[in-house]
């Protein structure tokens, strides 16, 4: 096996590890990525198959979506 398997390997270990909780202190150290994981759907539909993109959210509505950006991207307590 050569490195980019073993790295391969290992990340997908990792999230799957994250993404159903198993290991508490990977998930409080990751990035939520369902969020990531949507970005991309919309990016494929959006820009790659070239379908003209959604209407946007309202700012307001945007964020009352997401309060604490600290959540999603940075471990509790950071």
């Amino acid at each position: 096996m050569d490195n980019a398997e073993r790295i391969q390997k290992k990340a997908n270990k990792i999230y799957e590890m994250v993404t159903t909780n198993r290991k508490q202190k990977l998930t409080d150290n990751s990035c939520a990525f369902s969020i990531l994981e949507q970005g991309y759907r919309e990016y494929i539909e959006n820009v790659l198959r070239k379908k003209p993109p959604s209407p946007p959210i309202p700012e307001k509505l945007w964020l009352t979506r997401f309060r604490d950006w600290s959540s999603i991207f940075f471990a509790p307590g950071t």
